[in-house]
């Protein structure tokens, strides 16, 4: 049990929800791997009683979100070549039409 106490002039006071206010933090144990090590820790909680991640928490968490920002920049990518690609394939069908309709001795433009 975790029992957190703060300095109130001269004395220690309990406090309540193992938050400091003064702080706006808090401690808790918390059951994990820190370290390589599985173990129970104190950890840092936020006034919601949210843990505060660690710096190495934090680097892994940076880490998935530019990998999931590269995915869907990949995939960003590969629908605007495959659009592009659409796009060139529609112009040169137009070339086409538009070189039979000469060859007919008719304006593609209507001239």
């Amino acid at each position: 049990m975790l029992r957190v106490f703060a300095r109130s002039g001269r004395r220690y006071r309990p406090i309540e929800h193992d938050l400091i206010e003064d702080l706006g933090l808090g401690l808790t144990v918390w059951e994990g791997t820190y370290g390589g090590d599985m173990a129970r820790w104190l950890r840092w909680i936020d006034a919601a009683g949210i843990l505060i991640p660690t710096g190495a928490e934090r680097a892994t968490a940076a880490e998935q979100m530019a990998d999931e920002a590269a995915r869907r920049a990949k995939a960003a990518a590969q629908r605007a070549d495959r659009e592009k690609l659409r796009a060139d394939e529609l112009e040169a069908k137009l070339a086409r039409y538009a070189a039979k309709l000469r060859d007919a001795g008719l304006s593609p433009n209507g001239e």
